[in-house]
């Protein structure tokens, strides 16, 4: 037990010193030109997007969600969260892109009818400038969700969630992983998150995942979690069809980690 202990402290330090200054800012640019090509196929026309099927809009190159007035859905809404973020790092932003107000498009309709209009325009042009300020948003949403994911584990799989993140932080090729899913898909500690129960978060990915300690091994094995967890998600889901047309682009997202 006294070993345990200790192995459960030392994994909490690695966590809570995994972001003190080590990421450069070469590996935060290769990070987020992936999530470019995820998002919005390294174009940036689609920096402004909404997809079929969805009620809300999605912005930047990690198609952050913005809702309109009166819409509120399942999902965590973080366009909001990053205009915060560029306040604070002295970025000055247009009168109707505040963080206290809602998207200015209320339906798809009106949305692709204003794509050419110059509020539009200078939004794409405000997000193509500041790509590199949204790739540090999502590693510091990253390391700001560790100790809530940790916390939210199952008392049986806390120990190895904690471990396994510390070999991906550790390991060349984990942190893009980590980043562009918890982007894409949340922590996965939001009881609205969920279907039948069942969340489709980084934290399920987590749980879902061997104990290992071969780092070559780890990150093929989360990407084999993950591809688990989204196939659960589509089927628990209410609205399983349309849930389908996108599962066939998840898991190709996947095959990039």
């Amino acid at each position: 037990m006294r070993r345990k202990i200790v192995v459960l402290f030392f994994l909490l330090n690695v966590l809570c010193s995994a972001f003190s200054g080590d990421i450069s800012s070469i590996e935060l640019q290769e990070i987020g030109e992936k999530i470019f090509q995820n998002e919005c196929k390294g174009k940036s026309k689609f920096l402004t997007h909404w997809n079929e099927g969805e009620s809300f809009g999605s912005f930047g190159i990690g198609h952050f969600i913005w809702y309109s007035d009166g819409k509120k859905e399942i999902y965590n809404e973080m366009f909001p969260k990053f205009l915060v973020f560029l306040k604070v790092n002295k970025e000055k932003l247009p009168d109707f892109l505040q963080p206290d107000k809602p998207c200015p498009w209320k339906t798809r309709d009106d949305f692709y009818k204003n794509y050419n209009s110059e509020k539009m325009g200078d939004l794409r042009k405000l997000l193509a400038s500041t790509k590199s300020l949204q790739v540090k948003f999502m590693a510091d949403n990253l390391e700001s969700s560790i100790s809530k994911i940790k916390e939210a584990a199952s008392p049986l799989k806390k120990q190895l969630v904690e471990k396994i993140m510390v070999f991906m932080l550790k390991t060349e090729a984990g942190l893009y992983p980590l980043i562009d899913y918890l982007n894409f898909k949340g922590d996965g500690t939001k009881p609205s998150e969920q279907y039948k129960g069942q969340g489709w978060g980084l934290l399920q990915v987590l749980e879902s995942m061997k104990d290992s300690n071969n780092d070559s091994d780890i990150v093929k094995d989360f990407a084999r979690s993950a591809r688990l967890v989204l196939k659960k998600r589509v089927e628990n889901s209410p609205n399983k069809e349309q849930e389908q047309k996108w599962l066939p682009g998840w898991l190709k997202r996947i095959d990039t980690y």
